[in-house]
């Protein structure tokens, strides 16, 4: 990525970071000054209430674009010399990450699909759906970031996810997968149990 892309995305991470702290700051606040203005001006206590409720939106809305443009970021690895995308994947590769995300792949292969494009996916992917599950709670498995990253939206974002859309290419699925394996690395104690 060209190094000024790069840094403006920087910028526009900090911002977003700067913004969503500031704006839950003044949330806090005003929330709490709305029951002591209330004692001497209502309609001040009711700005502030307003007030308050408005900039915990605003909090959540910086938040929420914040971690989207770290979770794009974090597909690439040509972004991990930016510190919070570092932070990012590194959160992903957590030991309560993995197991979490592991617990969820064993949910989606166990639990009746709601639909027959998901019990289809499931069906022609299970074994590398439960490999993948064993590999997160393996202590010995390395997984990168960018593919615990790719692990992530493939369980999270159901419009892109290849496991959840229905309009998927067909393919698409078993290639995400390919990808999130290349990423990882197991230990000596699983390679020698490997045929």
């Amino acid at each position: 990525m060209i190094a000024r892309r790069l840094e403006a995305l920087s910028i526009e991470v900090r911002e977003l970071g700067a913004r969503r702290w500031w704006s839950a700051g003044l949330a806090l606040a005003a929330l709490a000054g709305a029951p002591v203005a209330a004692h001497w001006n209502k309609g001040l206590a009711a700005g502030l209430l307003i007030g308050g409720l408005v900039e915990g939106v605003l909090a959540l809305s910086a938040s929420s674009r914040r971690h989207d443009l770290l979770a794009r970021l974090a597909a690439r690895p040509d972004t991990y010399e930016l510190p919070e995308v570092r932070r990012f994947g590194a959160a992903l590769t957590s030991r309560s990450s993995r197991e979490w995300m592991a617990a969820s792949l064993r949910v989606i292969v166990t639990v009746p699909p709601p639909h027959d494009h998901l019990e289809h996916q499931i069906a022609e992917h299970r074994d590398d759906l439960l490999e993948l599950a064993d590999d997160l709670v393996d202590s010995e498995t390395v997984i990168s970031p960018v593919s615990a990253v790719a692990l992530f939206s493939l369980l999270n974002d159901g419009r892109e996810s290849p496991l959840f859309n229905p309009f998927a290419p067909t393919g698409e699925l078993h290639s995400a997968l390919l990808r999130i394996h290349d990423g990882i690395r197991h230990g000596r104690g699983r390679r020698a149990r490997d045929p």
